[in-house]
């Protein structure tokens, strides 16, 4: 793999996790900047954007193709990786917790 074609995929997995991460607030900096967390969201969130990137390259589709694609990475993230989509009590106790929950699923 030539040089060129390298370099937007490490800025796209480098760049994942501080959009995700950083931006939605959802970690406190210095939690995020430890070096085991940070590794642990490269993973989770530059794994998924190359994933989501990979497809849509392949299948060829357009920039809706890769926001279906993103979306779906999302609640899979969410519901089967983190587990806050079913999961009854990971709410309480913080500010989310008013959302509430409906046909089992918050």
């Amino acid at each position: 793999m030539k040089s060129q074609n390298l370099r937007p995929i490490i800025v796209l997995f480098l760049l994942a996790p501080l959009i995700g991460g950083l931006l939605s607030g959802s970690p406190p900096p210095l939690q995020f900047f430890y070096p085991p967390n940070l590794l642990f969201f490269m993973v989770l969130y530059g794994g998924g954007a190359l994933i989501a990137r990979e497809l849509r390259r392949r299948w060829n589709k357009g920039i809706v193709s890769l926001l279906l694609l993103g979306a779906a990475y999302g609640v899979l993230q969410e519901g089967l990786i983190v587990g806050s989509i079913f999961r009854p009590g990971i709410f309480e106790g913080v500010q989310a917790s008013f959302y509430g929950r409906w046909m089992g699923v918050n």
